[in-house]
């Protein structure tokens, strides 16, 4: 099966999508979060397979950068072994190239060198979920060791962090685990002191703060936004006067790049289409809360408002109104914006497949990953 279908992504996909993709299914089919169901196993094992499928490509890839075909193409020639230029030729001696060719040194590069894992291929799969994938559970700081035995494959899962993966030693296919920076201080909306936790929530492997961050933005000026998917762009303009709160933290959040990377965990159709939450799960935040603003506009398509859990529990997580909702959705959700381009996108995820991981619990979670990408704030 092709690996870049199984993980949902585009070949052309850069990185941070495909590890974001990756990170997100091997949570939400992972065997200890479906107890019972096979077929997540089954699935999750595909995940993890296709994820280092692709690892191995990239593997390659950089070896063939570094060795331009026309050079191994003289040395297979060379040895008398082959009549052409490399492995994507029909010629079997060509892709089953012996010890003293390039080709098999480009092989064994990517297998053994710097660029791979150490250990014998057949383990491989176990190192990368051994060493490289962290679970958080609800119960924070309670460690959980749980060993799955699948053939001669062994997951180990610890819970100090989200699922995150540092790829599986390629250089290409690098760690995704997003690295504290100063963005959030250099943008004024936080200082140094406000970096921790104040609510419980989780966080994945991203930023938290204490505090909702400082007024930033002038309510006078325009502010919008373009939301990079892999389904597609949406573009938004924000409401300033009518939610100057949710509007700054919005922009802070994506200043620091909270969102990029992060997947879109709940559609429901001709409802909403949600995001904000990198661990994915609806209970992930940005480690404060934030109050509600009087909602003085109505629920139409394509409108964008604060998701939360009652009243005054704002954090980071939105939502983006797929049909008109008026007198159907209490007003109890901040709006602060609204869609202007990429309607058709909005569409698009309206009625994208999806699936429910519980029993009796309505299909909200998407089969094939949506992955927000990129946010991008303007300021005029």
């Amino acid at each position: 099966m092709d690996p870049y279908k199984v993980l949902g992504v585009d070949r052309a996909a850069p990185n941070e999508v495909i590890q974001a993709s990756y990170r997100a299914l091997a949570k939400k089919f992972h065997p200890d979060l479906n107890p019972g169901r096979a077929e997540a196993a089954e699935r999750f094992i595909q995940v993890v397979k296709a994820y280092e499928a692709i690892g191995d490509q990239k593997s390659r890839d950089v070896w063939d950068r570094n060795n331009p075909s026309e050079e191994r193409s003289q040395t297979v020639k060379s040895t008398g072994e082959a009549k052409t230029s490399g492995p994507s030729s029909d010629s079997k001696t060509a892709q089953q190239p012996t010890n003293t060719t390039r080709e098999s040194s480009r092989y064994s590069s990517w297998k053994d060198g710097e660029e791979s894992t150490t250990e014998s291929s057949k383990n491989r799969l176990a190192v990368l979920l051994r060493n490289k994938i962290e679970y958080f559970g609800s119960n924070v700081g309670k460690v959980l060791i749980v060993a799955i035995v699948i053939g001669f494959t062994t997951f180990a899962v610890a819970s100090t962090g989200m699922f995150r993966s540092a790829g599986n030693g390629n250089e290409e296919v690098q760690n995704y685990a997003a690295s504290v920076s100063d963005a959030d201080i250099t943008s004024g909306c936080w200082k140094a002191k406000d970096r921790g936790v104040g609510e419980r929530q989780l966080a994945g492997d991203h930023q938290q703060w204490k505090v909702q961050p400082q007024m930033v933005i002038n309510a006078e000026k325009t502010y919008k936004a373009e939301i990079e998917t892999n389904a597609g762009k949406i573009e938004v303009e924000f409401f300033p006067k009518d939610a100057p709160i949710a509007v700054n933290n919005f922009v802070c959040l994506a200043r620091t790049g909270y969102f990029d990377g992060t997947p879109v965990h709940r559609i429901v159709k001709d409802f909403v289409v949600q995001g904000g939450d990198p661990t994915g799960t609806g209970r992930g935040g940005p480690g404060y809360r934030f109050a509600d603003e009087p909602v003085t506009r109505d629920y139409l398509k394509g409108t964008l408002a604060m998701a939360n859990a009652g009243p005054d529990t704002n954090g980071s997580q939105f939502f983006i109104c797929t049909a008109d909702l008026t007198g159907n959705l209490a007003k109890d959700y901040s709006i602060f914006g609204q869609v202007t381009s990429g309607m058709d996108i909005v569409d698009k995820l309206n009625i994208w497949p999806t699936q429910s991981l519980e029993t009796g619990a309505p299909k909200s979670s998407p089969i094939e990953p949506v992955i927000i990408s990129k946010v991008t704030v303007s300021e005029s």
